[in-house]
């Protein structure tokens, strides 16, 4: 789904303040790795040709790692230099391009839990779980991927099976998402059905991190359970449609794709990534 916008500067400067601001600490840390990883997502059963793809990142050392959206990483790095050009020039209107709606959360991960933490207005939330260790069944069945060799494990988590393949040439317990806890890096994962895939599309052993990076946890953070979020995050949107924009600042274009998808089928996600919660 792609949409164009263009916004008052006042508005841009808002939305960035509330949704592009990640609070990471800059502690020093030695050389880390990265895997990157394709994720592919059949959200609604009745519309397979509906596939949601986004491209993630995972940042990790022996004891911790991050896994984060690339796209989102990508995305507001670029409005922000956008927005700087325009202060810079004293700009009253910004065209801000196309949006590409992204996965906003973080999951930090070592070798004992995990935290999943988002950025809302300005603070930084750690939402609160009760999450324990995937029982992994490890098969004798290997694959050869981006030149590892790698073996195939089975595990029950959040409600689905998935199959992982592994590499203990790469000796971190870590993977995409929350699949991990197995002695090496998960490269690639689906779970039973297909609809749902993790692909490591490429590595960076001992690479040096993106900016704004840090497998260290922010500090600052406020604990709250996913319940709670969701509440805040739906009133303070209700809030901001009825108060925060003068509507005769911002001016929304949609593109003649996404016009003619509303006279499709509509889209409901009915096979959601976690059935447990």
């Amino acid at each position: 789904m792609k949409r164009y916008y263009k916004l008052g500067l006042g508005a841009i400067v808002f939305c960035l303040l509330c949704g592009f601001t990640d609070s990471i600490s800059n502690t020093q840390l030695p050389p880390v790795s990265i895997a990157y990883y394709r994720f592919s997502h059949i959200r609604d059963s009745t519309q397979s040709g509906n596939v949601w793809t986004e491209q993630f990142l995972l940042a990790f050392d022996a004891n911790r790692s991050v896994y984060l959206s690339e796209t989102k990483h990508t995305q507001d790095s670029v409005n922000r230099a956008i927005l700087k050009a325009a202060e810079e020039s004293e700009s009253d209107e910004i065209d801000m391009g196309t949006f590409v709606p992204t996965t906003p959360e973080r999951i930090y991960a070592d070798q004992q839990k995990r935290a999943v933490i988002k950025n809302f207005n300005g603070n930084n939330y750690l939402i609160t779980t009760d999450e324990g260790k995937i029982d992994w069944k490890i098969s004798k069945e290997t694959k050869e991927i981006l030149g590892y060799v790698c073996q195939e494990a089975t595990g029950l988590w959040k409600g689905r099976v998935y199959t992982a393949w592994f590499t203990t040439d790469i000796p971190a317990g870590f993977g995409p998402w929350k699949l991990n806890g197995l002695p090496g890096l998960i490269l690639e994962a689906h779970d039973q059905s297909g609809r749902i895939s993790f692909t490591c599309t490429g590595l960076s052993l001992a690479g040096k991190l993106p900016s704004e990076i840090s497998i260290n946890l922010p500090e600052g953070l406020t604990r709250t359970t996913a319940a709670q979020y969701e509440r805040m995050e739906k009133a303070y949107g209700e809030n901001l449609d009825m108060d925060a924009f003068d509507p005769a600042s911002v001016t929304l274009m949609m593109n003649n794709a996404q016009s003619a998808s509303d006279s499709k089928k509509a889209f409901k996600v009915n096979f959601p990534l976690e059935l447990d919660k």
